[in-house]
């Protein structure tokens, strides 16, 4: 068990107690007589959780194998997953400069901005409004002229950082120095397979972006409480070379069920069939989405997998659709509810 070393510390806004859970299970499982293996780990959120886990799973392992009469599989394999490869005839401009995406964006600047092109803003003025032992909170302006960003609620800002030339220097002087800091290159992928204790990890290529479809082989509700309810799901990933890390989770990506669909589409004009190929750009030039979701697509896809239809409309989306109205009457209720009035938020809570 990974728990947090401080099991009494308050802080405000935040629970009484840290790790009680994993505390109170390896209390209880020694009250019934359970034999210790090795000791409770217990990792610090203010430190490294990462490396705490890394070395007590490593004693960990080593205990359970003495425990066992086992032995440790500890293969000393490379871990690089990248091939060298130092390309000759390779255009300057197509050389990355420390871009973290599009290629030149740092030199030719152009809109829509987000995170993969961003706007290198110049910081105009700085202060420091407070500081407290270690840490300090800053006043930062940034001149986005030219950008055509708009603010809005939540955004953030991010540095890109760069390495002092004096530490490179450094670094490479400790090279063998085949090839001088000047030498272009590519890292390719390559399939490694390394081997650390009793398990066999081979490197794949599934991500968010790239998600391994599994099948649920098994699940069943281990309790209910009220409106909820926790559920033991088994996957199938066989063929997906895919080994569980901890704190590794599974996305569930639904589909809205086909009757659904239909009765949308019959509330509609039927100019369209759910079939029709179709496509949405956004009008606004400087919009940070060119597409609201993956495109071109039919509508039926789009009502089964990109679209809630299942969800209660917010109030700002009932404001939108009273504009399509027939019904005049349909039309002033929406309307209503869309408004921050007491009379429209009542109208809508009852709703």
């Amino acid at each position: 068990m990974l728990c947090n070393k401080h099991p009494q510390r308050k802080e405000k806004g935040g629970p009484e107690s840290y790790n009680a859970t994993g505390i109170e299970i390896d209390k209880k499982l020694e009250d019934l007589g359970g034999n210790r293996i090795y000791d409770l780990g217990l990792g610090d959120d203010d430190a490294n959780m990462e490396e705490d886990f890394i070395t007590w799973k490593e004693k960990f392992w080593e205990a359970l194998c003495e425990k066992f009469g086992l032995e440790a599989s500890a293969e000393d394999l490379s871990i690089r997953q990248f091939r060298l490869v130092l390309p000759t005839d390779v255009p300057k401009e197509k050389i990355y400069s420390g871009e973290v995406a599009r290629i030149r964006s740092y030199v030719t600047q152009r809109p829509p901005f987000d995170a993969k092109n961003p706007f290198l803003a110049t910081i105009v003025a700085h202060r420091e409004i407070h500081k407290n032992g270690d840490r300090n909170c800053m006043h930062l302006e940034f001149d986005i002229t030219g950008s055509r960003i708009r603010y809005e609620s939540g955004d953030h800002v991010a540095i890109y950082p760069t390495n002092e030339e004096v530490l490179i220097e450094r670094l490479y002087a400790l090279s063998d120095g085949k090839h001088d800091l000047d030498t272009v290159f590519t890292l390719t992928a390559i399939e490694v397979t390394r081997t650390t204790n009793l398990f066999k990890r081979e490197s794949s290529p599934f991500d968010a972006k790239n998600p391994f479809l599994a099948t649920i082989v098994a699940h069943r509700e281990i309790h209910k409480n009220g409106d909820r309810n926790c559920m033991h799901l088994e996957f199938d990933i066989t063929g997906s070379r895919i080994r569980y890390e901890s704190g590794d989770h599974v996305a569930i990506y639904p589909t809205n069920e086909e009757v659904l669909i239909e009765r949308l589409y019959a509330l509609s004009d039927g100019k369209h069939d759910l079939d029709t190929v179709f496509t949405l750009t956004a009008i606004e030039e400087d919009s940070n989405k060119k597409f609201p979701f993956p495109c071109p697509c039919t509508f039926r896809t789009a009502l089964r997998h990109y679209v809630d239809i299942t969800s209660l409309p917010r109030t700002h989306v009932l404001k939108e659709l009273s504009e399509y109205c027939t019904d005049e009457a349909d039309k002033a209720k929406l309307k209503l509810i869309g408004q921050p009035s007491v009379e429209g938020k009542e109208l809508y809570n009852k709703w």
